[in-house]
C-alpha cells in the first residue's frame, strides 16, 4: 500500500477478542490468557498499529486503547463513520476507526475526522477521507468533487470535478468527468503527462490505470486499443498493442496469468512445467501460488514465484498459506501443512472445515465460526469465550509490548 506499511518485524502481540458486549470487553493471547478485560467498553474494533477502538458504555463515544488496555486516546469521538466507499466504484480499503499510516478516521456520517495517535485532529468536517500518510482524499457532499490536502491540512488539489485513488509509490489516480477517463499524478500534485504534451491530448487519456511497481504503471488507453507501461516522468517504457486482454495484477512485484509469471517490465521469468495452470494469481504470505492439473482443479498442488512446484498437486482443495501454514483437504479429510509440505496435523472432527476464517495467527487459526485449533489441529478451548473475532497481530505499539509469542 502506498505510503507506509507495518514491518513484519513489528507485528506486535498476537490477540484475539472473545466477548464485546454491554458486559464489557476481553482480549486473550494465543494461550487463552485474558491480557485486556474491562467492565468500561461495550464494544471493540481489532488492533492496528498498536492501538484499537474502544466505545464507551456511559457515554456512546470512541477512543483507542493500546495493548496494555491504557485508554491512549479518551472517547470524545461519535461512533459509526461512513463506509468505505468514496465514489464511483472506487473503494477505500482504510477500515472505518482503524490506524492505517499513524492515522485513524473517526467521527459522524456528515464530519468525518482524521486523527493521529495521540487523538489530534487533522483533517475534520468531512463527508469522506481517505489517505495513505503522504496525503488524503477528501470530499464534501458531493462523492463526485474530491480534493487532495496533506497530512498536516495544507491543499495539493482543491476540490473540483475529478476523483482521486491511490495506485501505489506516491501516486494518485485522478478521474475527470470533463474528459470521462483518468490522469496520473504524484501526491504533489503534479500529473505525470505535463512532460508528454506532444504525447497526450489532454492530461486524462487513459481509460484504465493499473497500480504502480518498481515506478512503472500499466494503463489502457484509445479505448481499450492499445497497453502501454508507463515511468513515473509519463514516458512510455512499452506498448502492448491489444496484446494485454486486461490490466495485470500486481504484487509483490509479479505479475501472474493462468501459466505464466512475469516482472514489473511484463517479461517472462518463470513458466509452469507443462500441463499445470496456477489456481491464484496473487502469492499468499509464503510467496506461494495455488497451481492445479490441467483440466481439474481438485487435484492441486502449491508453486513459488520462480514456477516451481515445491508441494505436489495431490490436494482436493487448499486455503493458502497465513504465518507458514496452511489448511489443504484430500480424501481422509482437512490437514494442516508447513510451507515445505510437512503434515503437521489434521482436523479431527470431520464436520469441521477451514472456511470462514482459516488463516494461522501465532499457531492458531479460527475455523467453521467459534472453534479454534492450533496447527496439530486439535482444538483449544478458551474459558469463557462466547464468540471469538480471530487472532490477529496488534502491530507496533508506542509502548514496550514485551517479548512476542
Amino acid at each position: 500500500m502506498a505510503g507506509c506499511s507495518d514491518s513484519g518485524s513489528n507485528k506486535g502481540t498476537p490477540v484475539a477478542k472473545i466477548n464485546w458486549n454491554q458486559d464489557g470487553v476481553t482480549f486473550v493471547d494465543v494461550y487463552g490468557n485474558r491480557i485486556i478485560d474491562t467492565k468500561d467498553f461495550s464494544s471493540a474494533g481489532e488492533f492496528s498499529e498498536g492501538l484499537c477502538r474502544v466505545t464507551d458504555k456511559a457515554s456512546g463515544l470512541v477512543g483507542f486503547i493500546d495493548i496494555n488496555g491504557k485508554l491512549v486516546v479518551p472517547c470524545r469521538f461519535p461512533a459509526n463513520p461512513i463506509s468505505g466507499t468514496i465514489a464511483n466504484g472506487i473503494y477505500n480499503i482504510r477500515e472505518n476507526e482503524m490506524f492505517h499510516c499513524g492515522y485513524a478516521r473517526v467521527g459522524s456520517k456528515n464530519n468525518n475526522v482524521l486523527i493521529d495517535k495521540k487523538g489530534n485532529p487533522i483533517l475534520e468536517g468531512y463527508t469522506a477521507i481517505d489517505w495513505d500518510g503522504k496525503v488524503a482524499i477528501v470530499y464534501k457532499d458531493r462523492p463526485h468533487q474530491q480534493g487532495v490536502y496533506t497530512m498536516d491540512g495544507q491543499e495539493v488539489v482543491p476540490i473540483g470535478e475529478c476523483e482521486y485513488k491511490f495506485i501505489g509509490e506516491d501516486m494518485l489516480a485522478c478521474y475527470s468527468h470533463q474528459f470521462y477517463n483518468w490522469g496520473i499524478m504524484d501526491t504533489r500534485g503534479q500529473m505525470i503527462t505535463d512532460n508528454m504534451e506532444e504525447m497526450f491530448a489532454n492530461d486524462y487519456p487513459f481509460d484504465e490505470v493499473g497500480l504502480f511497481c518498481d515506478g512503472r504503471v500499466f494503463v489502457k488507453m484509445d479505448q481499450g486499443r492499445t497497453f502501454c507501461l508507463l515511468n513515473k516522468d509519463g514516458s512510455v517504457e512499452q506498448s502492448f498493442g491489444k496484446s494485454l486482454p486486461h490490466l495485470p495484477v500486481t504484487h509483490c512485484n509479479y505479475y501472474v496469468d493462468a501459466k505464466s509469471i512475469y516482472n514489473s517490465r511484463y517479461e517472462k521469468v518463470a513458466e509452469l512445467p507443462s500441463g499445470f495452470y496456477f489456481s491464484t494469481v496473487i502469492p499468499d504470505e509464503s510467496m506461494m501460488l495455488g497451481v492445479h492439473e490441467k483440466n481439474n482443479y481438485h487435484n492441486s498442488g502449491f508453486a513459488n514465484v520462480k514456477g516451481e512446484i515445491v508441494i505436489p498437486c495431490q490436494y482436493s482443495e487448499f486455503v493458502g498459506f497465513s504465518d507458514g501454514m496452511a489448511f489443504i483437504k484430500d480424501d481422509k479429510g482437512w490437514h494442516i501443512i508447513d510451507d515445505g509440505g510437512a503434515i503437521c496435523g489434521s482436523l479431527q472432527d470431520k464436520n469441521l472445515s477451514p472456511y470462514a476464517i482459516g488463516r494461522f495467527c501465532a499457531n492458531r487459526a479460527i475455523i467453521h465460526g467459534n472453534v479454534v485449533v492450533d496447527k496439530s489441529g486439535a482444538v483449544v478451548d478458551i474459558p469463557g469465550m462466547e464468540k471469538i473475532s480471530g487472532y490477529h497481530y496488534s502491530g507496533k505499539d508506542n509502548s514496550d509490548l514485551g517479548d512476542e509469542i
